[in-house]
């Protein structure tokens, strides 16, 4: 997976598998456009009929624990910001330059 919302040398977006300008799944920073190739990450094909894709609705889904949501709010009720409680996600946003801004 590559994020990038702040650098001119790679594209702004999020991409998965393949690598920079030749991913599997590609979504511009605004993800009303984007692309797909064939990807030996995952071993898939293009995923549109055509590589350039124009997303009409964009379905993103969050796979938790049993009990999961449970403790997420227990996390909330403990206070400390996103960053501070989720590191991994702080972690993503240092790599691309985003955790300070």
């Amino acid at each position: 997976c590559a994020v990038n919302f702040s650098s001119a040398n790679i594209p702004n977006g999020i991409g998965f598998g393949g690598r920079a300008n030749h991913f599997g799944l590609f979504l511009s920073a605004n993800f009303d456009q984007g692309h797909s190739f064939t990807c030996t990450t995952f071993g898939s094909p293009c995923l549109s009929k055509t590589s350039q894709i124009y997303p009409e609705v964009i379905e993103c889904w969050g796979v938790l624990p049993k009990g999961g949501a449970q403790q997420e709010r227990q996390e909330t009720i403990r206070g400390g910001t996103v960053l501070e409680r989720f590191k991994e996600d702080r972690h993503m946003l240092n790599m691309v330059g985003l955790a300070n801004s």
